[in-house]
């Protein structure tokens, strides 16, 4: 941040202070976003300034003569903030194009995307990548001791943990928790699911991954599940939520404030769905909530500054879809 006179600057992540005495003072601030960046707006607050403007603020002493009120201001060793806020641009990068793959589970770890499990057949489906946005580069990483592709993976407390899915190429699920140390870069089998499916969904609350939907074969359109399972990496051990009201298959599902999100899918009619489920742990009980925009199934659902956003999936009308 800087002034149009180039009187003050103030670098990044710095706390810059300003005393102002005089009735002569005024300065116009500019906030300079980084690279990335755009700038979105000023932070609105109790004692801060040009809150909620997007334009650059301008600060001036120059009514405070002879106004009683503002000379006390000017006075006192109130202390005002101005701070800017920024954020990246609504729009999309190339990046470096991953190995292709259909049915792969993504962990986020460290910094770095994991894609696992990359395709269709046995050779494909142990295939572990990791992503890292820094040097935009893909690097090989261990692969599943058991192939598996259309699994569900959460990272909690530095591990992923990858959650059923099927081998590839077979009409069939598997029950297999698999553990994954970045550090380490190795992979151990955990407590497995008490019932296999595949397309499932998850998301994480309290530390704990709670499993939703997904079908018992390995294969599209299949009838979906209403059993929920809930898995405690701390102790290893799965207990049981509350069904899903109605069952479904490719499911995207987010966690926020203490609750899961469950969003699409299709239902056991084979009919894609715009149904939203909201499931809460600590209570055990489902509500419906606003039906989502589209009927999809097979998006992707991801938190990200306090909103659920609900990516892509499969609609006959429309399969480009983004949602918050």
């Amino acid at each position: 941040m800087r002034t149009e006179s180039d009187s003050f600057s103030c670098g990044p992540d710095q706390r810059c202070d300003i005393e102002v005495t005089d009735i002569f003072f005024e300065e116009t601030f500019i906030a300079e976003p980084g690279e990335g960046y755009e700038f979105e707006g000023w932070v609105k607050d109790s004692q801060y300034l040009c809150g909620g403007s997007s334009k650059p603020c301008t600060l001036s002493t120059a009514g405070f003569e002879g106004n009683e009120a503002l000379m006390i201001i000017l006075e006192s060793d109130d202390v005002w903030l101005l701070e800017p806020r920024f954020k990246m641009p609504d729009s999309w990068a190339s990046k470096a194009v991953k190995t292709t793959g259909v049915g792969v589970s993504t962990c986020v770890l460290n910094g770095k995307l994991y894609a696992i499990g990359l395709g269709w057949s046995v050779g494909d489906a142990d295939r572990v990548e990791e992503y890292d946005p820094s040097t935009d580069t893909w690097t090989p990483r261990a692969g599943l001791p058991t192939p598996s592709a259309w699994a569900t993976a959460r990272a909690v407390n530095g591990r992923c943990y990858v959650i059923g899915g099927g081998p590839g190429g077979f009409r069939e699920t598997i029950t297999t928790v698999q553990e994954y140390n970045p550090i380490t870069d190795r992979w151990r089998t955990r407590a497995p699911l008490p019932l296999g499916r595949s397309a499932a969904a998850s998301a994480v609350v309290d530390d704990k991954i709670c499993v939703v939907g997904g079908g018992n074969t390995f294969a599209f359109n299949v009838p979906g599940l209403s059993a929920v399972a809930i898995y405690d990496p701390e102790t290893n051990q799965w207990s049981t939520g509350a069904d899903m009201p109605t069952p479904r298959v490719g499911v995207a599902a987010g966690a926020i404030e203490g609750y899961v999100y469950v969003f699409g899918g299709s239902n056991n009619e084979l009919v894609n769905s715009n149904l939203v489920h909201r499931y809460g742990p600590v209570k055990d009980q489902w509500a419906k909530v606003a039906n989502y925009p589209r009927k999809v199934d097979f998006a992707s659902a991801s938190v990200h500054d306090g909103m659920l956003c609900v990516v892509g999936g499969f609609d006959p009308t429309n399969s480009n879809s983004t949602s918050a």
